[in-house]
């Protein structure tokens, strides 16, 4: 099999939200940049698992002005997917405010910025195995497809969202036992009501009566609709997941396997049994399961529950959090926890860089956080701004500029201070 070789200023692991910012902010540093995505499209969660809404991109007010969280590319990332999906900002329940969006408009806003900032892209890439000399990562193996490629960059991000990096490089990270319920999502077509609030007491009382029955097996009584997706009579599904979740060889693929026809049965169930729903058909299942956590990469510093949870600031701020801690358990319930409204948490630039390796950087699902505290900061608004911070620090860091200065820049671009 043919070796290419590759030179690199920044290497990006992972197409989602945030590999996609770190990819934007390196380019417009002036660096070369790199991004290998495993799947066929970028985005991430947001378009293989269609989470369907940004969270995390406004802050939660139960006031009617809208306050981004960030300025500058999150922002303007945000503004260009509302225009491209036809959609606004959505307020839900607790003053909470996110972005509906369109997964196909997603995928192809994602394209435009890397071909637009110039991006050297390789999807269906795969990372296999990490180089390393005198605590620095030296070169990455990766198989584009059906090559061999070696890498050899000068500083990495891993935007992977499972510390893939760290765990390639047998290096400690931050993990659990077990993780938060997954959620498997789809649509429906040929809904007969335009009504949100009744359609949703509606599905949650079929579905209840369904496992009262003995009709409905109890692991599937959780389905929600996405809140912001009911249009011209076709609408998104989220149907919680509650088996656990873990690190266990191949645990994945056997969460696929029964999520998929999980969502046929919850399908056929609510034709038969659901007025509004009984001609609906099924027109799109998310291409994978939306697993919320995993593994995180372990940085200078470990975000906390009492972090987030009091808002705390830091002089070395990068991001702000404004969503709330929301923890899905395995019994398919969700737990949120607040702050206070139009506040938020601080992220420091520790959190994005790694306590063992001097160029690996990390930002994403697998910042360094407690696991309390990555239920709040894994959403798709933070992860755009940890991922360009990241970004800028990597490049600072190749350009050889002072760190502090940098820091002080992404908080001019993204906090406004």
């Amino acid at each position: 099999m043919e070796n290419n070789q590759i030179n690199t200023d920044i290497l990006i692991i992972g197409g989602g939200s945030a590999g996609v910012a770190a990819a934007v902010a390196s380019a417009r540093m002036g660096v070369r940049a790199m991004l290998i995505e495993k799947g066929p499209f970028l985005g991430g969660k947001a378009t293989r698992a269609i989470v369907s809404t940004i969270c995390g991109a406004y802050f939660r007010s139960e006031g009617a002005a809208l306050r981004h969280a960030h300025v500058g590319f999150p922002k303007e990332f945000c503004g260009r997917l509302s225009v491209a999906s036809g959609t606004e900002p959505f307020t839900y329940v607790e003053g909470l405010r996110f972005l509906p969006y369109d997964h196909q408009a997603f995928k192809l806003l994602c394209d435009a910025y890397m071909l637009n900032e110039k991006v050297q892209l390789f999807l269906h890439a795969s990372l296999s195995s990490v180089g390393m000399e005198n605590g620095i990562i030296d070169s990455v193996d990766a198989i584009a497809l059906d090559r061999r490629v070696k890498i050899f960059p000068k500083t990495v991000i891993d935007c992977t969202g499972e510390a893939l990096v760290a765990t390639l490089c047998d290096l400690e990270v931050l993990k659990d036992e077990t993780y938060q319920a997954s959620a498997m999502v789809f649509s429906l077509t040929g809904i007969e009501s335009a009504d949100f609030e009744n359609l949703s007491l509606s599905v949650r009382r079929s579905m209840k009566r369904g496992v009262e029955a003995g009709r409905l097996h109890p692991e599937l009584e959780k389905l929600s609709i996405i809140p912001g997706s009911l249009k011209n009579g076709s609408a998104f599904f989220k149907l919680s997941v509650s088996r656990a979740i873990s690190d266990e060889l191949n645990k994945a693929t056997e969460l696929e396997l029964f999520a998929r026809e999980a969502v046929s049965a919850v399908h056929t169930f609510l034709k038969a049994e659901n007025g509004p729903l009984k001609n609906a058909e099924m027109s799109v299942v998310a291409s994978e399961l939306g697993i919320r956590t995993g593994r995180r990469s372990l940085g200078k510093y470990i975000l906390s529950e009492s972090d987030v949870l009091n808002c705390v600031k830091f002089d070395q701020a990068i991001a702000n959090g404004v969503w709330p801690i929301e923890y899905w358990g395995h019994d398919g319930n969700v737990n949120m926890d607040y702050f206070n409204a139009d506040d938020c948490y601080e992220i420091p630039a520790d959190c994005l860089m790694s306590a063992d390796l001097g160029n690996l950087y990390f930002a994403g699902r697998n910042i360094s956080a407690s696991d309390r505290a990555i239920a709040s900061a894994r959403v798709i608004g933070t992860c755009l701004a940890t991922g360009y911070a990241a970004g800028k620090m990597a490049a600072g860091s190749v350009l050889k500029r002072d760190a502090n200065e940098i820091i002080q820049e992404i908080k001019s671009e993204l906090l406004n201070v």
